[in-house]
């Protein structure tokens, strides 16, 4: 009930600043014309683009959304040994802020951060018997409730996957890499140093395998929830587009399966993939980036349309 309470006083407060921004231009029933041509002046020196006068235009118009995000993790991480750590200058509250954002922007990887750190006895995870997840959660035997924290950890990453550079680039999300199946703490810690040694990125999945990363049982293991996104260091590098996916490298690699049934889905002319390497891999890409790009236009309609018959 506090919750909903607070994120309709929220909301209120959005709305009441959405209103006074679009109609700054109108002066205010208590605002002398000396106030109101100040705050005009200052308008325009701040946003010198924006017509005042057009309500239509897109420069002066704001939307505000907000997201409220739990602070359970990110008070956990302020006052944790690893805040201190990583921020040893910041004061609390920045530290907090810092991890809400963090937290709004990858969940998971705020809640994996918070598991890899061990308390004095050599327990991971210990830090998260601290969120207030359940009322009764107190009844339980700490071991135990560890044991389901790291089971339901290890099902959201392998249903969601792993960014490889980023876990490797971004200290806050390496515990993501812990709970990969088929590679745990010291499997994630020997593949982050090796990606380091090599220049801290790969652009493929196969260079995981090809330069010795992860060796043939554990690739084929892990591999599938090891996701190769676009990031700077990679712009001038070709990616596969399948590697950002949960497909083993299997399917589209050693069968060519999913090249196949992108092809077809789109008529292209079929190319025999052995002739001319350049060609292969730029039709394989492009008939994989369509076919995906449809079908994400596909959800994305799908959930407009739930979306606009809710709210509606």
């Amino acid at each position: 009930v506090q919750s909903r309470l607070m994120a309709r006083k929220l909301g209120d407060i959005v709305t009441q600043a959405m209103e006074r921004w679009n109609n700054c231009h109108i002066q205010g029933e208590e605002e002398d014309d000396e106030d109101f041509d100040a705050r005009i002046n200052a308008f325009r020196r701040m946003y010198p683009t924006a017509d005042i006068n057009n309500e239509d235009d897109e420069d002066f118009q704001w939307k505000c959304n907000v997201d409220i995000v739990e602070d359970n993790v990110a008070q956990l991480f302020g006052r944790s040994i690893r805040g201190k750590k990583e921020f040893p200058d910041f004061a609390v509250n920045l530290k907090c802020a810092i991890a809400v954002a963090r937290h709004a922007k990858d969940p998971l990887g705020e809640l994996t951060y918070a598991w890899s750190v061990a308390s004095d006895a050599g327990v991971f995870g210990a830090e998260m018997l601290y969120l207030n997840v359940h009322p009764l959660q107190r009844f339980l035997p700490k071991p135990l409730l560890l044991r389901q924290y790291e089971r339901v950890l290890c099902n959201a990453v392998a249903e969601v996957g792993v960014d490889v550079n980023g876990a490797c680039t971004f200290d806050h999300m390496h515990g993501m890499l812990t709970f990969v199946p088929g590679l745990g703490p010291r499997k994630a810690a020997a593949l982050k140093q090796g990606i380091d040694r090599i220049g801290g990125v790969v652009p493929s999945r196969k260079d995981l395998l090809a330069r010795r990363l992860l060796g043939p049982v554990v690739f084929t293991n892990s591999v599938a929830f090891l996701r190769i996104r676009d990031i700077d260091r990679l712009n001038n590098q070709f990616l596969f587009p399948l590697d950002d996916t949960r497909l083993h490298p299997d399917v589209y690699t050693r069968n060519n399966w999913a090249v196949k049934i992108a092809i077809d889905a789109l008529e292209l002319e079929s190319l025999d993939l052995g002739d001319d390497a350049g060609d292969a891999e730029d039709l394989k890409a492009r008939a994989l980036r369509d076919v995906m790009q449809d079908s994400r236009n596909e959800v994305q309609r799908l959930f407009d349309a739930t979306k606009a018959e809710w709210e509606g």
